[in-house]
């Protein structure tokens, strides 16, 4: 692929986006100035130029958007790796669940297909949460529903 951009999520991408993928988020570390990156698993599309994402409000990823709200997304989906460069502002702590969870709400500035030239993914990252999967299935449905609910 490679030099595809875009500037709002197409249906490939929010479908990807809606089934649980690997989602990483880049940041600034607000003390070293250095790059940080983390793995997100509560990812809800709201539209088409919007990613909202729940995050801890006790961690260094909170703390990095507070400090600088640009930010980017990566994920994997239609055989390639793709970048999305969003404005983060965190505006909504997330009611009905057990943590302590802020809605960051990524509104899209550009999306580009991050690959290197000449290759594609033959096969997506998979993860597996590790802990009880009762409480999984529990905490994840209490978050996308509180994602849901939050203010528009």
């Amino acid at each position: 692929m490679g030099n595809r951009t875009e500037s709002t999520l197409t249906t490939e991408m929010k479908d990807a986006l809606q089934n649980d993928p690997l989602v990483m988020i880049a940041t600034i570390d607000y003390e070293t100035g250095h790059p940080q990156q983390n793995a997100v698993s509560w990812v809800w599309i709201k539209d088409e130029s919007t990613i909202d994402v729940a995050i801890d409000r006790k961690s260094r990823l909170y703390q990095n958007i507070e400090n600088n709200s640009l930010c980017s997304l990566q994920f994997f989906a239609e055989e390639t790796v793709f970048c999305i460069r969003v404005d983060v502002s965190i505006d909504e702590v997330l009611e009905g669940v057990p943590l302590k969870l802020a809605r960051a709400r990524c509104h899209i500035r550009r999306i580009d297909d991050s690959l290197f030239y000449g290759s594609k993914i033959t096969q997506a990252p998979q993860y597996e949460k590790t802990y009880d999967p009762r409480a999984v299935e529990r905490l994840d449905q209490q978050v996308y529903r509180a994602l849901k609910k939050a203010k528009q």
